[in-house]
């Protein structure tokens, strides 16, 4: 939810400055999230429920509400990766859960692989409805996110990348 706070005035309209600002923020949702650089990327899992291709990394770039990725049932750990077509420039991950099963994921932490290896981008607490992670700008080959749930098996339902300056 967003709450935007624009009252109507006297006349039952709004402020022509919070129209105007609420299309700039609009133009810009649209600038940021318009691409996902994901898209077409190759992208798997090191852990995927059963084995199953309904359960399977696929699921996070498919832009559907109702699949998702899971792991198996024991597992607590887990590594997404993404492998770009060809190298590209992001500086913000958003990350969904799955959460018809609830929220499970407790830490996740973001690497990316460039020309100096495998470096940090973002890491944090707790991913929820979503999680924008954002970090420095980054022109990366390969993605990896790690999930860490201290009570069942981690469960996403959408991964996607962006560029937003």
């Amino acid at each position: 939810s967003l709450l935007l706070n624009l009252p109507p005035d006297r006349r039952g309209l709004f402020h022509r400055a919070d129209v105007e600002s609420l299309e700039g923020f609009a133009r810009l949702r649209r600038r940021i999230f318009g691409r996902d650089l994901a898209a077409g990327a190759r992208i798997g899992a090191d852990q995927v429920r059963g084995g199953d291709p309904a359960y399977g990394a696929a699921r996070l770039l498919d832009g559907l509400p109702d699949t998702h990725w899971a792991a198996a049932d024991p597992v607590r750990e887990a590594l997404i990766s993404v492998e770009f077509p060809e190298p590209c420039t992001f500086d913000l991950v958003d990350l969904r859960e799955y959460l018809p099963l609830g929220q499970r994921l407790d830490r996740f932490a973001i690497e990316t692989e460039g020309a100096k290896g495998w470096q940090s981008f973002a890491a944090g607490e707790g991913i929820g409805r979503r999680r924008l992670a954002s970090g420095p700008r980054t022109t990366a080959g390969r993605l990896r996110v790690r999930l860490h749930s201290g009570s069942c098996a981690p469960a996403l339902a959408h991964l996607s990348v962006h560029l937003s300056s």
